[in-house]
């Protein structure tokens, strides 16, 4: 029964061989599981978040060309936002 090689106690299927490459194996897939992990949980490149939402100073820029606002409040406004 037990001398079949075959999962028995003598050295078949058993022993430190394959305790060694199981290991091996677990390694393998706990690094590749932190691995996937880690590019899952970092942000992409801007293309790939979507699209960005424009700054303060784009909006004003669009509001100054669209003729919403003059070239006075552009002025007083832009120095504002650049803390002047």
């Amino acid at each position: 029964m037990w001398g079949d090689g075959f999962g028995g106690w003598d050295g078949g299927w058993s022993g430190p061989a394959v305790m060694g490459v199981t290991g091996l194996l677990l390694w393998v897939l706990l690094l590749a599981g932190a691995i996937a992990l880690l590019r899952w949980s970092r942000p992409g490149p801007p293309s790939a978040r979507g699209p960005e939402t424009p700054g303060a100073r784009d909006v004003l820029d669009s509001r100054f060309a669209r003729g919403d606002i003059d070239a006075e409040e552009y002025a007083a406004r832009r120095r504002v936002l650049e803390g002047r």
